[in-house]
């Protein structure tokens, strides 16, 4: 659980995303019943002016292609509407679901780097080798 203090930092964080680079993270709803299950979207990652493809999803929900669904759809988007040539994604290093979620999306792992305050595991993709 956040603090208050936490939370309206990353909304600022958010609205500011959306006001400089037109891009940001959203809610994702199932679509049968419209319970909000997480968030995902493209945003800047911070202190390096690259875009970040993030998803983040209930417990409950894990294991179940969201999250895969979720950040093929936002890599498309991003290299066939934005024309980005590259996006990055950045997970904790014990986040094995995340990272399996990466890889199968056709992105590399290149550094351990330190994002969000702490060490995570950095990976990215370029426009000419995303098959999705």
């Amino acid at each position: 659980m956040q603090s208050p203090e936490a939370l309206s930092k990353r909304l600022d964080f958010y609205i500011n995303c959306y006001e400089t680079a037109g891009v940001g993270m959203c809610a994702i709803g199932l679509k049968e019943t419209g319970e909000l299950i997480g968030s995902s979207g493209l945003q800047p990652l911070e202190n390096t002016g690259e875009i970040e493809v993030g998803y983040n999803l209930a417990e409950k929900f894990w294991r179940q292609g969201y999250g895969y669904e979720t950040a093929i759809g936002w890599l498309a988007y991003g290299f066939n509407v934005m024309g980005l040539e590259r996006i990055v994604a950045v997970c904790h290093p014990e986040n094995t679901g995340s990272h399996k979620i990466m890889e199968k999306c056709g992105m590399h792992y290149e550094k351990t780097d330190w994002h969000y305050g702490q060490d995570c595991l950095f990976y990215a993709i370029e426009r000419a080798d995303f098959r999705g």
